[in-house]
């Protein structure tokens, strides 16, 4: 089932506070000024090595993935169950998930496949995605909050495909970053 245009409006103006809420809308320009001193001081701290900055982004890459899948997967579950946690129990949902997450190995974690595609890309390319994905995690955590501190936004969600709600968030929050950051940091 689609969403309705009231879902999508409620969606649309959740995702929209969720990104002012986000460092990259309070910072503004400083934003990207600050993503790239970030990857400045990762190039740093391996003297310079490129092999070892490539694999460093990789695992900070899969790591936002495997957290925003786990987001994504908690907001599904939300509107197949058609509640919402307590804050304190989605708190700890987010610590648990953080930290497993955290503790990856590269070459086994899940979502470890995606990560090929980088094997011959530019660097400037790995550092764009860790941007955007560390942005869309962040952004996708405050709307999560939003959803868990005005829970009866998940009565106007109800009946609606979960997939759907996602999908429709991902791309509202990609639209957003894009507005922000543009394609080059």
């Amino acid at each position: 089932m689609n969403l309705t245009l009231e879902q999508k409006k409620i969606l649309s103006e959740l995702v929209e506070v969720a990104t002012s809420a986000s460092d990259m809308k309070k910072m503004g320009e400083l934003y990207k000024v600050s993503m790239k001193q970030i990857l400045n001081r990762k190039y740093e701290r391996v003297r310079g090595n490129e092999i070892e900055y490539r694999n460093s982004l990789k695992k900070n890459i899969l790591y936002f993935l495997n957290l925003s899948e786990d987001q994504e997967k908690m907001i599904k579950l939300w509107i197949n169950n058609n509640r919402i946690d307590t804050m304190e129990k989605f708190n700890f949902e987010m610590d648990m998930c953080e930290q497993r997450n955290k503790q990856i190995d590269i070459n086994y974690s899940r979502n470890h496949e995606k990560l090929s595609k980088y094997n011959n890309k530019e660097i400037n390319i790995l550092e764009l995605d860790y941007v955007y994905l560390s942005a869309y995690a962040e952004i996708l955590l405050n709307s999560m909050c939003l959803l868990v501190q005005n829970n009866n936004i998940i009565n106007i969600l109800k009946g609606a495909s979960p997939e759907k709600v996602v999908d429709y968030i991902k791309r509202m929050i990609y639209v957003e970053i894009n507005i922000y950051i543009g394609e080059k940091i």
